[in-house]
């Protein structure tokens, strides 16, 4: 509609256009609603702004998710790497998942960000798997003269006891056949102890489930 209405108007350019075609135009005008079309051509530009903002969000988080691939640790902002996990899962985090982030001070961590990436996008997959389409997922940073911790809770149905005693355990899955390998975990407690550190997990039936990472601050 906006092309035929512009093709009418590009014909306007003599001084002293035909009165067919000061017809023809009176007769678009009628049939066209412009308020609406302006209005489209708004939503559809923030809409491409939005999708260019959210790409370019993406390739950062990216960038800085595969930015180190060696095995030299190097000092790195925690909360940038978790925003990153965030981000990267986001087409996972529907509108009835409710992400709450309480981030404290936290000093840049002698890390292999790369190895971090792969713990914190493991476990808040999980959490967001457990939670489903509706549910909290709480993320909470706090740091002492020695430590940095990370907490990512979630508000799904938890874990009973029998589950828990072997969520570490190598190729343990409760998901179903050709969902899950059962190294997720596995992997992750070996990545957090190489960096001298712990990751514990404490959950209960119907109640949710909590991981705690500790990282060291001094150098390894």
């Amino acid at each position: 509609e906006l092309d035929e209405l512009l093709q009418l108007v590009t014909q306007l350019e003599g001084a002293d256009p035909p009165a067919e075609l000061i017809e023809a135009l009176r007769q678009k005008s009628r049939t066209t609603d412009a308020k609406m079309l302006r209005g489209e051509i708004g939503q559809l530009l923030q809409g491409i702004l939005h999708g260019t903002e959210r790409t370019i969000g993406i390739v950062n988080s990216l960038r800085n998710f595969s930015r180190s691939t060696n095995e030299y640790f190097e000092e790195a902002d925690i909360h940038e790497a978790l925003d990153a996990a965030l981000l990267i899962l986001s087409s996972r985090i529907g509108p009835g998942i409710n992400i709450q982030k309480a981030y404290g001070q936290l000093p840049p961590v002698n890390c292999q960000i790369n190895k971090l990436n792969q713990v914190f996008v493991n476990i808040i997959n999980n959490a967001l798997q457990a939670i489903g389409t509706e549910g909290r997922l709480t993320i909470t940073t706090t740091a002492d003269a020695q430590t940095a911790s990370i907490s990512i809770s979630d508000d799904g149905p938890g874990m009973d006891a029998p589950t828990l005693a072997r969520i570490f355990e190598p190729f343990f899955t409760t998901k179903a056949a050709g969902q899950g390998t059962g190294l997720g975990l596995s992997i992750s407690q070996n990545i957090i102890q190489a960096h001298g550190g712990s990751i514990a997990v404490s959950s209960q039936a119907g109640h949710g489930t909590t991981f705690v990472i500790h990282l060291p601050l001094k150098k390894l």
